[in-house]
């Protein structure tokens, strides 16, 4: 009895797929594709790529310039003012850092200090989409702490 009931389910199931199929067919049949609506990869911002951009040497080598490259902000030091910056920032298509900016931070200071940091970052590879290279906005954190 079981061998029926699979069977006969293995067929409905074929029906069902083939009729939904066939509606798919006559509902695609009738879109029409706006030419301007096509993705525009010159003007286009990418946050989801195929390939995101690369620090040289990946995000060790990422966090080793930042380490190298920052400065504790005295006053946050003296205070003992730790937390995380959240930097957003694009990679534009030659791998240069545009448009750095805080989305969360905690001090001043060490939002200015991180901000100086990523704008003067050393070129990254850029990201890629669909075989083009393409601007991508990324965020970072960068954290404080003092140990």
């Amino acid at each position: 009895m079981k061998n029926v009931v699979i069977v006969i389910s293995c067929l409905t199931m074929a029906h069902l797929s083939t009729a939904q199929t066939t509606g798919a067919d006559e509902i695609e049949s009738t879109i029409e594709i706006n030419p301007a609506a096509t993705l525009q990869y010159e003007d286009s911002v990418f946050t989801l790529v195929d390939e995101q951009p690369t620090f040289e040497g990946g995000l060790t080598s990422w966090y080793n310039y930042v380490f190298t490259s920052i400065k504790y902000p005295q006053e946050a030091y003296k205070n003992d003012i730790q937390g995380k910056v959240f930097v957003q920032f694009i990679v534009n298509k030659e791998g240069q850092i545009r448009n750095p900016v805080v989305l969360k931070g905690f001090n001043e200071a060490c939002e200015k200090e991180a901000l100086r940091v990523v704008a003067n970052s050393p070129d990254w590879q850029p990201g890629k989409h669909h075989g083009h290279l393409v601007d991508v906005k990324m965020v970072l954190p960068i954290t404080f702490k003092i140990n």
